[in-house]
């Protein structure tokens, strides 16, 4: 048996503050994270934690934050769990942050969850291994099981803003849309400030046509002085008000696409918005935009309960077949 590394305390006390800011899931807080785990990698370049860190880190601003464009967050998410695994191979966190990347940047189902269950192996307590196979078994259909690894991260980190609110989108995915709520509501109270589980409860009241109690979540939520987002909220109010949904929906598209209307940000919103309001032709141009581009989120589509009026459309069949999405399992 090999000796166990010795620890830097200095470097390791870096890491933990990084691990810290970075379960906040905010723009500050992962961006802090950033900043300890490279002083932490520059004290001690061997140890595979600091760069699975710099990996998950750069995987947030890519995925769930939208701080870092596509393709320059998605090679350094991999550069840096390629150089975990390089440093440790028996690192559980390498094997998580492995896992992770494959599944966004290459959509490679089998070997994220080969590292997954590695990781698991390796650490059983390790939260956020058990997070990240959750998202691994719900983007392949399988959310029952998804659950089970929502309940088994929370277990161990109850108090893990990002296990609570995973585990609100995994009920979502899995048309719990009761359960998603709740659960949204817990994670709400744990960090009033944080903009998931309020996103998570307003996306539900807005798939389940409460849009009224969407607007209001979002409303309630944000700062007083975020002038930007609360008139976008009010013409939201006001064009359902007078148009209803389509109005509501027209006015989103609106939204989504003020910045650049040719190459809007989110691709695979925009292609959401067109399927609301009955327009399959376009629904489907932007989803192959998105496909081109290799969006990370392509691996939602499967379970995204938006899609379910086209999912028997050869079209779709088609995409899906060519993102590589897993068979379902019999």
């Amino acid at each position: 048996m090999l000796p166990r590394r010795t620890v830097n305390p200095e470097a390791y006390e870096l890491y933990l503050r990084g691990r810290y800011e970075w379960s906040k899931v905010s723009p500050e807080g992962v961006a802090k994270s950033i900043d300890y785990y490279e002083k932490a990698l520059a004290l001690d370049p061997g140890d595979a934690r600091y760069s699975s860190g710099l990996a998950d880190a750069y995987l947030l601003q890519v995925q769930v934050l939208g701080t870092l464009p596509q393709k320059e967050g998605m090679a350094k998410v991999k550069e840096y769990a390629k150089r975990a695994l390089g440093a440790d191979d028996s690192s559980p966190e390498a094997h998580t942050s492995m896992a992770i990347a494959v599944l966004f940047a290459d959509w490679n189902w089998k070997e994220a969850e080969h590292h997954a269950q590695r990781a698991i192996q390796l650490n059983a307590g390790y939260s956020t291994a058990h997070l990240v196979y959750s998202v691994i078994l719900a983007t392949a259909g399988r959310t029952n099981e998804a659950i089970e690894q929502d309940h088994l991260a929370a277990d161990l980190d109850p108090l893990s803003l990002i296990v609570n609110w995973n585990a609100a989108s995994t009920y979502f995915y899995a048309r719990r849309y009761d359960q998603a709520l709740a659960q949204a509501t817990h994670t709400v109270a744990m960090d009033p400030s944080s903009h998931l589980p309020h996103g998570a409860m307003a996306r539900t009241y807005e798939e389940t046509g409460r849009y009224q109690a969407s607007l209001d979540i979002l409303e309630q939520h944000l700062p007083v002085g975020d002038t930007e987002n609360r008139a976008a909220v009010a013409a939201l109010k006001q064009a359902f008000a007078t148009h209803g949904t389509t109005g509501y929906w027209r006015t989103m598209l609106r939204f989504e696409t003020a910045e650049n209307p040719k190459n809007p940000k989110d691709k695979i919103r925009v292609a959401m918005i067109y399927l609301k309001l009955g327009d399959r032709e376009k629904a489907f141009y932007w989803l192959e935009r998105a496909y081109a581009e290799h969006a990370g989120d392509m691996i939602f589509i499967n379970i995204e309960p938006c899609f379910d009026p086209i999912r028997a459309d050869p079209r779709f069949q088609a995409l899906v077949r060519k993102v590589g999405f897993p068979p379902p399992e019999a």
